[in-house]
């Protein structure tokens, strides 16, 4: 029988680039695994022929051989066409993991598999969530926090056996961690389901963690939180995660939650803060103690005639920038106090200075601001 046209096994054009070769590749190869059509005779030919389609469009000189001379030039150094050079690495066992959950048919041609993920295995990592004030993070702060993780079993440091004996190879699966099974042309892995892919047997599991190699233990750690650090940002502990039996603990990651402050707004490095005057002030202009975040006293100078929302910039009172030595700016915005209820004398005040400015009574909008503008 004739073999089909390659570009038209992956559905896609003759002047198709690598990159969209492949996206074709991995959308048909998951749509036409063996183990998704489980009964169907002619399911490993199709797939068979979407790698061998594959093989040969996304190497550059054996496309350039199959444009020109068709299948028998491209696959003349190919046992049948289906022949694979990855150069060592799989680049496909991401995606037809998650097609297919656990151990798939690449592990098999390729390796890697359960014995690999035995050798990367890692326990969880934490996450612990820290309130701090806006003065904690101006100032930084040194805390300790208490909290409950999995750590190695002390009895048996971590190995699951009962001090004294150790764990056997599993003869299920040889110590391999996986059960091959034939599928006619195909070898599939899976995982051993007697040793759960550890490859071990444990006779006589610990009595303490009843063979996990983990219990739960109180965990207290001191910390120290940088000057300057902002909500939403976090704190990396290497190791300080979750133990795991046969693998390295989790990181622990301390995510910062700054408490919102009573008088000032924080964006990034600087601060704002409204500041209230009277009108007297905004007139004649004044100047005016204020404290800042740092706790220091400054004085701030109003000029005559500020208007109701101008903003004042007080250079480097805001906050730490984190990691160096540059500190934002502090904006004050002016918010003039009208009396509400006046006083009779005031009034009277108010009423004189009224006619001596009643030539300027009439002018008072401005054309070029908008209505929402202050």
């Amino acid at each position: 029988m004739s073999k089909r046209d390659y570009y038209e096994v992956l559905g896609v054009s003759r002047g198709a680039s690598l990159e969209e070769i492949k996206k074709a590749y991995r959308k048909k190869a998951i749509e036409n695994h063996p183990d998704k059509h489980k009964g169907d005779p002619g399911a490993e030919e199709k797939f068979k022929e979407i790698n061998e389609a594959y093989s040969v469009l996304s190497n550059k000189d054996k496309r350039t051989a199959y444009d020109n001379f068709g299948h028998q030039a491209a696959n003349s150094g190919g046992a049948g066409g289906f022949s694979f050079d990855m150069g060592g690495k799989n680049p496909f066992s991401d995606f037809f993991e998650d097609a297919f959950g656990g151990d798939s048919i690449f592990e098999s041609f390729f390796g890697g598999g359960s014995n690999a993920r035995r050798r990367n295995r890692r326990g969880a990592d934490l996450r612990y969530e820290y309130k701090i004030s806006l003065e904690d993070s101006y100032n930084g702060k040194s805390s300790e926090i208490s909290f409950n993780k999995k750590v190695a079993c002390a009895k048996c440091s971590g190995s699951g056996a009962e001090p004294g004996s150790k764990p056997v190879t599993c003869n299920r699966c040889g110590g391999t961690g996986q059960i091959r099974q034939n599928r006619g042309m195909f070898s599939i892995n899976s995982t051993c389901n007697y040793c759960k892919g550890e490859g071990k047997i444990i006779a006589s599991p610990c009595y303490e963690c009843r063979g996990q190699g983990v219990t739960y233990k109180k965990k207290t750690l001191k910390i120290k939180i940088p000057r300057g650090i902002d909500n939403g940002q976090s704190i990396k502990i290497p190791r300080e995660g979750e133990a795991t039996k046969g693998g390295e603990a989790g990181d622990l990651y301390i995510a910062i939650n700054v408490q919102e402050h009573s008088f000032y707004d924080r964006e990034e490095a600087d601060l704002h803060a409204v500041l209230n005057i009277s009108v007297p002030q905004a007139v004649l202009g004044d100047k005016v103690s204020f404290t800042t975040i740092s706790g220091k006293k400054i004085q701030i100078k109003i000029p005559p005639g500020t208007q109701n929302g101008t903003v004042l910039r007080v250079r480097s009172e805001g906050m730490p920038d984190l990691n160096s030595s540059h500190y934002g700016n502090l904006f004050l915005k002016m918010k003039v106090q009208i009396p509400v209820k006046p006083k009779d004398s005031v009034k009277k005040l108010y009423q004189e200075i009224s006619k001596l400015t009643d030539n300027d009574r009439n002018v008072n909008y401005n054309k070029k601001k908008s209505f929402f503008h202050f």
